[in-house]
């Protein structure tokens, strides 16, 4: 993926988590102070790395998965090289804290050299909280990882958040 931190503390992270939402491991970037970490939430493993990134400017980030080694590179440099790392079941997450921030080229491979590729269409910051829409007489209420099809009118009563 890449990235263009905006403003504030230019942290963007990438984590992946269980089908629960709960965070296995996480790797930070912070523009500010030219750090990297990874955390392994399991075990409370941590490891830093210095790198060199123009604040303010899009960085290209990848990460390569092979067995139980991962390792991240920003704008074509290794960052960090983990092992004893599994990431065969779950979700990955791009976000920031306390940053706002521009993603693109977001995009997967696997072992295959199928290309996934994803898009951010709109600002998830402007977006509110998953809300309830009317349907007829009754009501549906869509929380994280739920969906439904409606196949009648309805109307949103209150600003809906997709992220």
């Amino acid at each position: 993926f890449r990235y263009a931190a905006l403003d504030g503390t230019r942290q963007i992270i990438n984590s992946f988590q269980d089908y629960e939402g709960e965070p296995l491991y996480s790797f930070f970037i912070s523009e500010k102070t030219n750090r990297t970490a990874f955390v392994d939430h399991a075990s409370g493993r941590r490891k830093l790395s210095n790198i060199s990134v123009e604040e303010g400017k899009w960085q290209n980030v990848q990460l390569h998965v092979n067995g139980s080694t991962a390792i991240y590179y920003i704008n074509s440099r290794m960052a960090l090289n983990i092992s004893g790392v599994d990431f065969s079941t779950g979700q990955f997450v791009l976000g920031t804290e306390t940053t706002n921030a521009h993603f693109s080229d977001i995009y997967a491979i696997n072992s295959d050299r199928q290309k996934k590729i994803y898009e951010v269409t709109q600002d998830p910051c402007q977006l509110q909280k998953v809300g309830d829409a009317t349907l007829g007489q009754g009501r549906i209420k869509l929380v994280a990882g739920k969906s439904a099809t409606i196949n009648q009118p309805f109307r949103i009563r209150q600003l809906f958040d997709f992220a």
